[in-house]
């Protein structure tokens, strides 16, 4: 027999209403008006009680004051009604509730405005990290008053909010104004915003925002630092309390364009802490070998001072009376270190290069093997191996190496796997690795070598590739003013990326030759007092087996080993060599060692040397200002031929139709300009992948 039961009626969503509210003024005036004219009127028949024009003018005050106390809370009541329906579908309820939202310490006027909200929420509506905020964004669109979290109690599934009061300093800067603006614009409504102002220009911004898990990233964080960068005047710089959801603006200052090396006394605090430049609070920038970044990475281009910079390294690992080995590729940059105290040894040749990594790494390994026999890390003396130029010395070795290669061997030459090996295991064995090279290129050091290399330092001016690689961020570093020489980017204790200038350490044959007072007393204070560490050179293997067969050059550096200076055995030089027109002899490295070399040549890695400000860029194109980014060129003044990096993009709060673009010139000029997004500018876009300088 079939069911006769009545189905169930489909479920309906409750309508977005809100039952009529109580409005029992009216019959409250009506109340008091009855008994003011009874009274009166008894006082008038039976005359007994009060005069009765009194009581007819209480009972009229006593009307008009219902009447007033009921529109008050009528008004007070739209206007929570108004924002009980907005919030609504945020707080999770079944239905619109008026129990929902309470505000109190309301406003004087005809549109009344609690200056506290208390919102409460069915548990698990408040389960995403920006809910607070959108709740806070949308009371105060509703009110028209921006609103701040006061509190936020997930156990007891509350919201309190608190207006944010409005400063009533008159007359009101237009530089403040933009500014609130501004910021309110990037971080919403719902920010609490402080300013500090020093005649009429803000100088700080301290803001209380509710973005959460959005700004835990570096790349979010930089995307607001630009957009406020760019649509204020000047240049900003960030502090983020991640913990506190809070952040704090403020104006950069000027840094110093030159940091003499002033060394400091040696201290067990300082013992593995080399420093190397200061940054924009005036701190210093240290290598700490002890900490996460046992190696050291230097990119920067001919001229920036990337020299300059290892040259101070080298110098501070002398003082500590640690051992320095140091691969020179281009044969010229560590001339004046030669005999300077424990430096044992800078290789210029490739057999010799290849010569010295190789004993760095055999020296790792019998480490190793003596930390297995029960030897401590720490009974190890630091040996700093410096590497400059790799991608030259990357591409002499594989030149050379193709010449040498017999059947069998491997493809590659093994020195790129043993300086792997060193930057992977050199901590542990006390060895330490000082890499120089112009671009971290992957096609010639891998990701996984680059990541070894926590310590950083950039020096010039970065393309947005380059900044992706050395900072994961294609924002850093990309308008250092390249006419600073040593000015560059680096990363701080805290992990924190910031513009830096490298201290000014000389190079001690030009200080020499030049007789550069300054520069002879800063080298004087450098140097050891006295060399714990013997002068070193590369003695090779026999050049014949013990079959009496030819060893071949490979073979011979195999066995290689570094011996006190004057002691190798001549040698003859290597076909590979020859043909490569490089040296095979022992080397006695000395300054006096070495053939004297055209003064053109040797100033142009100089510190001081010049640089064509335009190199590394395409040629200038024209486009809209709507498609310029962060890194490239733009004219900013065609009478001049003035170009400047792009440093944020943003657009203008004033009119979606108009972009500011924040610059800075290589002179370390700033500026901004506003401009229509069809507006056509002069525009030179960053190169993918420049080009090297080559030896």
């Amino acid at each position: 027999m079939p069911s006769t039961r009545t189905p169930w009626p489909a479920a309906t969503e409750p309508a977005l209403a809100l039952p009529p509210p109580d409005r029992s003024w009216p019959s409250s005036a009506l109340a008091v008006t009855a008994a003011t004219l009874v009274l009166a009127g008894a006082g008038e028949i039976l005359r007994v009680g009060p005069d009765p024009r009194a009581t007819a003018a209480l009972g009229l005050l006593g009307i008009v004051l219902v009447i007033a106390h009921g529109v008050r809370e009528g008004r007070r009541r739209l206007a929570l009604d108004m924002l009980v329906l907005a919030v609504h579908p945020l707080l999770g309820h079944r239905a619109p509730s008026r129990t929902s939202v309470h505000g109190t310490r309301w406003t004087r006027g005809r549109e009344p405005v609690p200056a506290r909200l208390r919102i409460l929420y069915a548990p698990g509506s408040a389960d995403t990290v920006d809910w607070s905020a959108k709740v806070a964004e949308v009371a105060s669109r509703r009110l028209g008053v921006a609103y701040s979290i006061d509190s936020f109690d997930r156990r007891r599934c509350r919201l309190h909010l608190r207006a944010v009061p409005q400063r009533s300093e008159a007359p009101t800067s237009p530089a403040v104004v933009r500014a609130e603006n501004v910021v309110r614009s990037v971080f919403g409504e719902g920010a609490h915003v402080e300013l500090d102002v020093v005649e009429d220009e803000v100088t700080a911004i301290r803001v209380r925002h509710s973005l959460g898990s959005k700004v835990a990233r570096q790349h979010a964080r930089s995307y607001i630092e630009n957009s406020i960068g760019a649509l204020l005047p000047g240049r900003w710089r960030a502090t983020w309390e991640l913990t506190e959801d809070r952040v704090r603006f403020e104006q950069r200052p000027t840094m110093p364009t030159h940091v003499p090396h002033v060394p400091e006394p040696i201290t067990k605090d300082n013992l593995k802490r080399i420093t190397l430049a200061i940054d924009e609070y005036n701190d210093a920038i240290c290598w700490n070998l002890a900490g996460s970044g046992p190696h050291l990475m230097v990119v920067g281009k001919t001229g920036t001072g990337k020299t300059v910079a290892i040259n101070g390294v080298v110098m501070e690992a002398a003082r500590r009376g640690w051992a320095v080995w140091i691969c020179d590729p281009k044969r010229i940059e560590f001339m004046g270190l030669r005999d300077w105290p424990n430096v044992q040894i800078v290789a210029t040749s490739v057999v010799d290069m290849i010569a010295v990594i190789y004993a760095a790494h055999e020296l790792m390994e019998q480490r190793y093997a003596a930390i297995e026999h029960g030897a401590d890390e720490g009974d190890f003396e630091p040996l700093v191996l410096v590497l400059d130029e790799f991608r030259n010395f990357h591409r002499q070795v594989a030149s050379w190496y193709l010449s040498v290669k017999l059947r069998g061997m491997a493809a590659k030459a093994p020195v790129f796997e043993w300086v792997a090996a060193i930057a992977e295991k050199g901590r542990s064995a006390g060895i330490h690795l000082v890499l120089g090279t112009q671009r971290p290129d992957a096609d010639f050091m891998t990701g996984s070598m680059r990541d070894n290399f926590d310590s950083r330092l950039a020096l010039g001016r970065l393309s947005p590739q380059g900044a992706q690689m050395m900072w994961e961020s294609p924002y850093l570093g990309v308008s250092v003013p390249r006419s600073i020489r040593g000015r560059g980017t680096g990363i701080t204790d805290g992990e924190r990326v910031t513009e830096v200038q490298v201290l000014w350490t000389p190079d001690p044959r030009r200080a020499t030759r030049d007789q550069k007072g300054d520069d002879l007393a800063l080298l004087d204070a450098l140097r050891p007092a006295t060399s714990t560490h013997p002068r070193l050179e590369v003695e090779l293997g026999p050049e014949y087996g013990l079959d009496g067969e030819t060893n071949s050059e490979w073979h011979q550096l195999l066995e290689c080993r570094l011996v006190p200076a004057g002691e190798a055995t001549p040698r003859q030089v290597g076909a590979a060599a020859a043909a490569l027109g490089r040296r095979a002899g022992p080397r006695t490295l000395t300054a006096a060692s070495s053939a004297p070399l055209e003064d053109e040549a040797i100033d142009s890695a100089d510190y001081d040397g010049g640089a064509d400000l335009l190199e590394g860029y395409a040629p200038a194109v024209t486009t809209a200002a709507a498609r310029l980014a962060v890194g490239d060129l733009v004219l900013v003044d065609e009478l001049v031929d003035q170009w400047a990096a792009v440093e944020a993009v943003d657009v203008d709060p004033t009119g979606e139709e108009y972009v500011c673009v924040a610059w800075r010139a290589d002179d370390g000029e700033v500026g901004d300009l506003s401009l229509h997004e069809d507006d056509a500018v002069s525009v030179r876009r960053p190169l993918a992948e420049p080009e090297e300088d080559r030896a």
